[in-house]
């Protein structure tokens, strides 16, 4: 290589880095996707809490995957729950913009036998009435059970601001909670609070 010339064989930018990285194969994808479809599925849903939302969310996300896969292998699980977290909050956002439509169309809805049936529905309704961020973070660390580095990861943000995020999230779930405890009349529902990471 001469002085001065680049070597067309190595990338001189990142954008060129970028576009050096070839797309997955297909049965490299369908592979991830089996591994990693449902619990997306499920942590999108958990956000926006519209299931065809969700699943759009999940598709948009393997298709950037595939396109453009991030550079280590090992962090595509990592940079797939991240896509979808964020993707989900700005897909609520675009949604709050237009007030005339609705998260979650109204179904009808048959009433829970059980008492745990009872409490999980008043969990979901609270859950609901949560912002997206708060949504979020509550399902990684609680449903997920990430610790707070990988929420931290997912989330593009400091493990101090995932801790008091969560603290904020409870807080608010308690107070939502016990709004609709004061709307009707019930046992309370047992909310542990683990304080470890």
């Amino acid at each position: 290589m001469l002085e001065g010339i680049p070597d067309p064989k190595t990338p001189s930018s990142e954008h060129d880095a970028h576009a050096a990285r070839r797309p997955l194969s297909e049965a490299k994808l369908r592979k991830i996707m089996r591994e990693h479809g449902p619990r997306l599925l499920a942590l999108a849903r958990g956000v926006v809490r519209d299931t065809h939302l969700a699943e759009d969310i999940v598709q948009e996300s393997f298709v950037k995957l595939w396109r453009q896969p991030p550079e280590a292998e090992a962090a595509t699980a990592s940079w797939l729950r991240t896509t979808v977290v964020r993707a989900s909050i700005d897909r609520i956002r675009k949604r709050q913009a237009t007030p005339s439509e609705t998260l979650n169309p109204s179904a009808p809805e048959s009433p829970p036998v059980a008492d745990a049936q009872e409490q999980a529905r008043r969990i979901e309704q609270a859950m609901d009435r949560l912002d997206p961020e708060k949504r979020a973070v509550l399902l990684l660390r609680a449903r997920d059970q990430l610790p707070y580095e990988a929420i931290a990861a997912a989330l593009e943000i400091p493990i101090g601001t995932v801790m008091s995020r969560l603290a904020r999230a409870r807080k608010a779930l308690l107070h939502e909670l016990a709004q609709n405890e004061n709307d009707a009349s019930g046992t309370p529902i047992p909310f542990s609070r683990r304080t470890s990471p």
